[in-house]
C-alpha cells in the first residue's frame, strides 16, 4: 500500500510540475501579446521584423510540451482548423499567389496559435483565469493614460511612433483630424481587443467583488469608459455592450447575482457621470460621435453597420456579385 501511495504522490507531483511549466509559458505568451507592439515601436525598432513572430517559438514549445505530456485535448474544432490551414495552403499554390514564405506566414496563425486556445483551456484553472483578469485591471489605468496621450498628441510624437520607429505614426484614421490610438500594440485592433477583454472582466468582477480590490475595480471601470470614445472604435462599444448584456443575463439566471447587478449598475452610472464631466471624455466623445454618424451615413445606420459589415461581409464572400470579382479561393494565405 505504501508503494502505491508513493507512486500516486509522485505522479501528482509530475503532473503539477508539467502544468506549472506550461502555465509559465502561457504567461510569457500573454505578456508578449500585450507588449510585442511596444518592443517593435519604441524599445527595439530595428528588430521590428523578427519581433513580429516573437511569440511563434513559444507557441511551438507550448504545443510540443503539451503534446509530449498528452495535454492537448481532442477537439473537432482544432482538427477542422488545421485541415482548413492545409487546404488553404494547397489552394494558395493552385489558385493563389504561390509564394511559399507568404503562405507559411499566413498558415502559422491556424497551425500554431489557434491550438493554444485548447492547451490554455486544458492547463489553466479558474484561478489562473481570474489572475489574468486581475492583471488586466492593473494594466487598464496606465494603458488608458497612454491612449489618451496618443489621442491628443500629433502623429509625429514619440508616443505615436509606428512599427520600426516610423515617424508617420501608428494611428489609424478616425474623425475630426484625430486618429485611433494603438496603445502598446502595433495596430489599433490590438487596443480594441484589449479593452473588449477588459470589459468582460470588469463586469465579472462587479459580480464577484470579493475576488478583487474594489478601488482597483472602480478605477478600471472608469478607464474602460474613458477608453471607449478615445479608441474611436464602434467594435469596442458593441463588444462592451454585449458583455454588459451577458452580465445582466447572469443576474437574471442566478438569483445571487441579482442584487449585485443592481448595485453594479448604480456604481457604473456614478462612475460614468464623474467621467463625463472631464474635458478628455467630452472631446473624445464628440470625435467618437462624429465617427459613428459619418460611418452610419456611409453604411446605412446601425443596421447597416451590424448586418452588412459583419454578416454581409461573411455571406458576400460567397456571392460573386459582391465579392469584387475575387476568385472563389481568394488570392491565397498571407
Amino acid at each position: 500500500m505504501s508503494d502505491v501511495a508513493i507512486n500516486i504522490k509522485g505522479t501528482k507531483e509530475i503532473i503539477y510540475s508539467d502544468n506549472l511549466i506550461l502555465k509559465k509559458g502561457i504567461w510569457l505568451y500573454f505578456f508578449l501579446l500585450l507588449f510585442e507592439g511596444a518592443l517593435r515601436k519604441w524599445v527595439l525598432p530595428s528588430l521590428s521584423a523578427p519581433l513580429l513572430i516573437v511569440r511563434d517559438p513559444i507557441a511551438i514549445w507550448l504545443i510540443y510540451t503539451a503534446w509530449k505530456r498528452d495535454l492537448i485535448p481532442y477537439s473537432s474544432f482544432l482538427i477542422s482548423m488545421v485541415f482548413t490551414a492545409m487546404l488553404s495552403l494547397v489552394t494558395t499554390f493552385l489558385a493563389g499567389h504561390g509564394n511559399l514564405f507568404v503562405a507559411i506566414y499566413g498558415a502559422r496563425i491556424l497551425v500554431l496559435h489557434f491550438p493554444l486556445i485548447f492547451i490554455i483551456g486544458n492547463v489553466f484553472s479558474r484561478k489562473d483565469v481570474v489572475k489574468i483578469g486581475k492583471v488586466m485591471l492593473y494594466f487598464s489605468v496606465p494603458m488608458t493614460v497612454l491612449i489618451a496621450l496618443q489621442f491628443y498628441s500629433p502623429q509625429s510624437a514619440w508616443v505615436n511612433r509606428g512599427v520600426g520607429g516610423d515617424i508617420n505614426g501608428a494611428g489609424f484614421s478616425g474623425a475630426m483630424g484625430y486618429f485611433r490610438p494603438p496603445g502598446t500594440f502595433s495596430f489599433t485592433t490590438g487596443n480594441t481587443m484589449f479593452y473588449a477583454l477588459l470589459g468582460a472582466y470588469v463586469f465579472y468582477f462587479f459580480l464577484e467583488r470579493k475576488r478583487v480590490n474594489t478601488w482597483i475595480l472602480i478605477l478600471s471601470a472608469i478607464s474602460l469608459f474613458i477608453a471607449i470614445p478615445l479608441s474611436i472604435s464602434r467594435t469596442l462599444l458593441f463588444q462592451v455592450i454585449i458583455a454588459f448584456l451577458f452580465a445582466c443575463i447572469a443576474g437574471v439566471v442566478n438569483r445571487k447575482f441579482s442584487g449585485r447587478i443592481l448595485t453594479s449598475v448604480i456604481l457604473l452610472i456614478v462612475a460614468l457621470a464623474i467621467v463625463s464631466t472631464t474635458e478628455v471624455f467630452q472631446k473624445s466623445t464628440e470625435v467618437f460621435t462624429t465617427r459613428i454618424e459619418s460611418a452610419s451615413k456611409f453604411e446605412g445606420g446601425i443596421e447597416g453597420t451590424l448586418l452588412d459589415r459583419y454578416l454581409g461581409g461573411l455571406l458576400g464572400a460567397l456571392n460573386h456579385s459582391t465579392s469584387q470579382n475575387l476568385p472563389f479561393f481568394g488570392h491565397g494565405m498571407g
